[in-house]
């Protein structure tokens, strides 16, 4: 794989600073190239108040879903021209980790834990630290983020949405339901969980500036599997949201896609690793994976709750880092307890 090159750029004039890269210059879309791994697409002419889509894949390199399907967009949105009533910025997030079909390029690090509301990041000496950088001004001014994330164990397809209230609800009804027909799980993070507490993620980092981001997960790190669904469903959301049409009548919603229900989740707490934890026989398996009340989770039996709960994104032993989460658990929502994923 190389990177898109970035000739032609340096003749042109400098473009909006969302984009950091040259101006439009034809009223059909062109291709942009905006530092390493990241492309605009856009015309000029469109309105000052123009929707913008990020599409961003392979913010941890060994997802291989959310890479080859920003590889695809790219070639896609580059071999046509399109007269889209807004613009589209493609992000591979981690292009370092990529190459080394690696997780983050060092152990501890996480670039999806570098977008906090400023832009001083916990490690602050790493590449994915330099990295977010260069991608928090596009996600600033984005109106629309869909990250493609994969799991690093088993997992059915699943959308996690973060945050309260009505941005939750729009975020669900605008962007996963219309768009997204894989997936038929939703993960709630009112408290923002994921980032111990604080946001630290890009879908969150969209949301904080006024954008709808989703992260969407799409099942275990190396199976692409699901790649043709999820080609479908950008196509449906960059032809909804910005009228680009990549072809294909599939990408049209379907009645099934509008009358699934889905099954939600909330996250409830984080599960710290600390020196000689071990997750319990049969235990931290796959996501979604059920635990009696009163069943431990760990070997020690320390962690267990009155309560069932279900795992979610369960480390392997090569990610445990002391002070940080191994595990999160989280509760089911019963049916008629919340409408809106109906």
């Amino acid at each position: 794989w190389k990177m898109l090159t970035r000739a032609r750029a340096s003749a042109l004039k400098p473009g909006p600073p969302w984009f950091g890269g040259p101006s439009v210059q034809r009223r059909l879309s062109r291709r942009f190239s905006c530092g390493e791994g990241i492309w605009r697409f856009g015309r000029e002419g469109a309105p000052s108040g123009a929707k913008r889509v990020v599409i961003a894949g392979g913010v941890h390199g060994n997802e291989r879903v959310g890479v080859e399907a920003v590889r695809w967009l790219v070639k896609e949105l580059e071999r046509s021209r399109h007269n889209m009533r807004g613009e589209v910025c493609v992000v591979l997030g981690n292009p370092k980790a990529v190459e080394m079909k690696l997780r983050a390029t060092k152990r501890g690090e996480d670039l999806n834990r570098c977008f906090t509301d400023n832009d001083k990041t916990e490690v602050k000496d790493s590449y994915e630290a330099e990295r977010s950088k260069l991608i928090r001004p596009i996600l600033e001014s984005a109106n629309v983020l869909l990250d493609i994330h994969a799991t690093n164990l088993p997992s059915p397809a699943f959308v996690r949405i973060a945050g309260k209230g009505s941005k939750a609800r729009e975020t669900f009804g605008r962007i996963v339901k219309p768009y997204l027909h894989l997936p038929k799980i939703l993960l709630l993070d009112p408290n923002h969980l994921i980032g111990m507490g604080k946001r630290s993620t890009t879908d969150e980092f969209v949301g904080a500036n006024g954008g709808l981001g989703v992260c969407y997960e799409t099942g275990l790190y190396d199976d692409l599997g699901p790649l043709e669904d999820v080609k479908m469903e950008i196509k449906r959301l960059l032809r909804g949201e910005v009228g680009v049409d990549l072809g294909g009548d599939e990408v049209e919603t379907s009645a099934d896609d509008e009358k699934r229900e889905w099954e939600e989740f909330i996250i409830e707490e984080a599960v710290m690793w600390e020196e000689g934890f071990e997750f319990a026989e049969g235990m931290g398996k796959a996501n979604f994976q059920l635990v009696p009340a009163g069943t431990a989770i760990d070997e020690r039996g320390l962690v267990k709750r009155e309560h069932e709960t279900f795992l979610v994104f369960p480390k392997v032993k090569e990610l445990f880092v002391a002070g940080k989460p191994c595990v999160w658990l989280c509760r089911k929502n019963k049916r008629g307890e919340d409408k809106k994923t109906k």
